[in-house]
């Protein structure tokens, strides 16, 4: 910000949009060899692809940068807010394949994420866009009045000018931390009831292409040991299996649910897996297929299932196919599943309502809103971050951890590769729950309910709304201060 105070409106955007791109590049590296691996394109295609997400992805904030010096808020009042609100308004209006910034780096700081159950994600932007800005007011002010002559006032004037410009510093910082002090201490003075929680289960099997629907049975039967004549087998209310790039089908392969249901009838606890495809038309692929989470009880019954609406692009499905259909081509290994239409809410029971979001869309606030809506109590995340790297995994799950405290649900993530864990209604990872990644093993745990709602799952819209129209009211009605 500093750098970008004294160039013109267009090298100020070049300048952000240069750095947006390079932390883009840095935050996403890992999708190019990933992308390379999956859809079987050279890397030198990969890369290149990326480049160009990379680019989308900091145009917003080129054109922050933009804004800011062509209206010369810098040497406007209520800068603090004015500049902030800018890059709020243009990262979260602009579409994104990836809903990510750099306030996600504080995932493993719980206590500074809080204010996001008011006004989430965007909200984190703004404050931390604005003690940047407090930041670089005081930066100027200091050097201002070193390098310039200014008239001679009282060291009482003079006191006063020096705290007005330090104390925005020192009062962004308090605000979010005291509010994050108030919030957390709610998750260990409050102990839960049986009737609140339930047990689930969740496995980390590292399954590949070439493993089998056994890989998960066998890995499963480990969380409970089989009963002696002295023993009884524990129970555990649900299981819960990862996305896995191994092929097998619920719906369309009878042996599978045979052997499923076999498994379930075994254990006697209800099951939430997603079957690697799900015909449209139940006989074969000719109709196209789904990535589907089905919901199954004790007695093998499926009870609800859901199609995934958020497809990864390249990787799920291949955008742009309508109009250019020759792209197939170029990325023989990507996938054409077919997008599901609307949440499905899985009910355990009247506490316990589940909402099943498949890998990729946990990044998706609206549609975490969209199930919070229809009353859901626990987030079940089923994830296969395989493809991805370590890296993947953390980047992932640093933004996975936001929709908790978005919406105050525990998040159950369950990932093939890692990293399986859970995280409480206020976005604390249970270090004790948490499976590292590419680590083969199982967990069980009790997971608390959380019917309570947020200002932001009730009001989200609104204040986004609101916001939105302040902004533009905002450049109707400021002039550009003449630079000459």
């Amino acid at each position: 910000m500093i750098a970008s105070i004294n160039l013109s409106a267009f090298k100020a955007a070049a300048l952000y949009f240069i750095w947006a791109l390079l932390w883009w590049l840095g935050a996403i590296w890992w999708l190019a060899p990933a992308l390379s691996r999956f859809a079987q394109v050279p890397m030198i295609s990969s890369a290149l692809l990326l480049i160009l997400t990379c680019g989308v992805l900091a145009l917003p904030y080129g054109i922050a940068g933009f804004l800011t010096l062509y209206y010369q808020w810098w040497n406007k009042p209520f800068n603090l807010i004015k500049i902030p609100l800018a890059f709020t308004v243009c990262t979260s209006l602009t579409p994104s394949l990836i809903p990510a910034s750099p306030v996600n780096a504080l995932y493993n700081f719980p206590i500074l994420i809080q204010f996001a159950d008011i006004g989430g994600v965007p909200l984190l932007v703004f404050l931390y866009a604005a003690f940047n800005v407090a930041c670089v007011n005081v930066y100027r002010h200091f050097s201002f009045n070193e390098n310039h002559a200014t008239p001679k006032i009282s060291n009482s004037r003079l006191f006063y000018k020096h705290i007005r410009v330090v104390f925005p510093v020192l009062l962004i910082p308090s605000l979010v931390l005291s509010y994050g002090w108030f919030r957390l201490p709610g998750t260990t003075q409050k102990k839960p009831t049986d009737s609140n929680t339930i047990s689930i289960g969740y496995i980390q099997p590292n399954a590949t292409v070439n493993d089998k629907l056994s890989t998960l049975i066998q890995q499963s039967k480990k969380l409970i040991p089989l009963p002696s004549s002295t023993l009884q087998r524990e129970k555990i209310d649900l299981i819960v299996w990862p996305e896995v790039p191994t092929s097998f089908s619920w719906a369309d392969n009878n042996y599978d649910r045979y052997r499923i249901k076999r498994y379930i009838n075994d254990v006697k606890s209800h099951l939430i897996m997603v079957s690697g495809y799900r015909y449209a038309n139940s006989k074969n692929a000719s109709d196209g297929f789904y990535n589907t989470a089905h919901f199954i009880s004790p007695e093998g019954i499926q009870l609800s299932q859901y199609n995934k609406q958020h497809l990864v692009p390249f990787f799920e499905y291949l955008p742009f196919t309508n109009s250019a259909p020759w792209i197939k081509q170029w990325f023989p290994g990507s996938k054409d599943y077919l997008s599901g239409t609307h949440p499905e809410i899985f009910e355990f029971n009247n506490n316990h309502r589940l909402a099943p979001l498949i890998c990729y869309e946990i990044l998706f606030s609206d549609l975490v809103r969209d199930y919070k809506n229809l009353g859901a109590t626990i987030i079940i995340n089923p994830s296969n971050d395989g493809w991805f790297g370590v890296q993947g995994a953390l980047s992932h799950l640093s933004i996975a951890m936001f929709r908790s405290v978005e919406y105050h649900m525990p998040l159950v993530r369950v990932g093939n590769t890692g990293i399986s864990t859970i995280i409480n209604a206020h976005g604390e990872i249970s270090e004790n729950d948490t499976i590292p990644i590419n680590k083969v093993d199982g967990n069980i745990v009790n997971v608390s309910a959380s019917p309570a709602s947020t200002i932001y799952s009730l009001l989200g819209k609104w204040i986004h709304h609101i916001t939105v129209l302040l902004f533009l009211l905002l450049l109707v009605i400021e002039r550009p201060r003449d630079r000459t």
